[in-house]
């Protein structure tokens, strides 16, 4: 219990910590991190309680327990191009110890917030498949720094201020804990899959042991039984979390969908940002189980099929030749081959495994309105010299 203490008793202590690190690691002679060792001290000393881990780290945990070897060697000796695409599938995938150790998290009520430093042209390989992937299980949130790396004191470092501005917004940030999920809708309908937080075995509710403002759920509903035409289907959401005051509070969202058994109605209200979020979160969760390729084809027949549907049910007796697209979904194409040209998905050698992996956890995270600048970022017009605005 000594070893978590009040930060106002100890600050000065820390500071002087923080301070003494680089000259006391200056000339080490080698640097090996034992990252989980650390994290199960700290699944020990949080069990009773819950709470949260704010980890930062910048290399491969290869000591104690939860080490991990380099997987990346055998990836970058692979002699076709399948087994290439293969291998990268495997680096995606978390390994099985940090798969179980993420689950005793999530019963302890412990959320993990990742902060990883790429350390620039010279980064090896760290697997953030296995480290994040605690942050996606426990709904903490992941950030990574690829411009990170060494360089003087007078030289700015932009991934230095990015930092101080994330890490404060993590801690000030009113958060929830032991949240507890549960989903409900009208006879007819029934929830079939989700993304985010932890499924309970046996059970309809998902644990969520932080939650926030950023905090984003994607819920996929399918038709049990036939529901009738300009009926009214509803659907619930109840989280039950407890405040930073330590408050019991129960947040409960309905919502209220009115059936329809013409297809052009289907297509007239149509939500393009919704769909994209939706599709995108799926992208993401199958890039560990398909090779990228498929993740990307299948998100293109997708797309077509969609449209497919439309020319044949609302369309009929257009030209073949005339592209038809829904007044609602006229951005689809160019929203949906943006998002197969992302860090997350799009191929190229240039992307380290690292920074793909965290690249995907960030977009499971990201709400409706965010995800569209994750898929299509803006542009901005930067005047140069004399040059008037436009």
């Amino acid at each position: 219990a000594r070893l978590i203490m009040p930060v106002g008793l100890v600050r000065s202590a820390l500071q002087d910590l923080l301070a003494q690190l680089p000259h006391l690691l200056a000339e080490a002679p080698g640097v090996e991190s034992c990252l989980g060792a650390a994290l199960s001290a700290a699944h020990e000393m949080l069990a009773p309680t819950g709470g949260r881990v704010v980890l930062l780290s910048a290399l491969l945990p290869t000591r104690g327990v939860l080490k991990l070897k380099d997987r990346s060697r055998a990836a970058a000796a692979s002699s076709s191009a399948s087994e290439s695409s293969n291998r990268e599938k495997e680096l995606l995938t978390p390994m099985a110890e940090w798969s179980s150790f993420a689950k005793k998290l999530v019963a302890a009520q412990v959320s993990v917030h990742g902060f990883h430093f790429a350390g620039g042209a010279t980064h090896s390989f760290a697997d953030l498949a296995s480290v994040s992937h605690l942050s996606r299980s426990t709904g903490g949130a992941t950030f990574i720094y690829p411009e990170c790396s060494a360089a003087p004191e007078s030289a700015p470092r932009a991934w230095a201020t990015r930092l101080h501005s994330e890490l404060r917004a993590l801690l000030l940030r009113e958060s929830g804990w032991e949240g507890v999920l549960r989903m409900r809708c009208s006879t007819g309908l029934r929830a079939v899959s989700y993304s985010g937080g932890v499924h309970r075995a046996g059970d309809v509710d998902f644990d969520l042991p932080s939650v926030d403002a950023e905090t984003t759920l994607s819920i996929e509903f399918e038709h049990e039984a036939q529901l009738s035409h300009n009926s009214v289907a509803y659907v619930q959401a109840a989280l039950l979390y407890t405040t930073d005051a330590g408050q019991r509070r129960l947040r409960v969202i309905n919502g209220a969908l009115t059936t329809t058994t013409h297809m052009s109605n289907v297509f007239r209200y149509a939500d393009l940002e919704a769909i994209l979020n939706a599709l995108m979160r799926q992208a993401m969760m199958q890039a560990t189980t398909h090779r990228l390729h498929q993740v990307r084809e299948q998100l293109v027949d997708k797309y077509v099929g969609m449209l497919a549907v439309y020319r044949k049910h609302c369309a009929a007796n257009s030209a073949s030749g005339q592209l038809i697209l829904p007044e609602s979904l006229k951005l689809l194409p160019l929203f949906g081959l943006s998002l197969t040209k992302s860090t997350a998905l799009r191929a190229g050698a240039d992307i380290k495994i690292d920074e793909r992996v965290v690249r995907i956890a960030q977009a499971c995270r990201l709400s409706v309105a965010a995800a569209l600048s994750f898929i299509y970022p803006l542009l901005y017009h930067m005047p140069m010299g004399d040059e008037p605005p436009p």
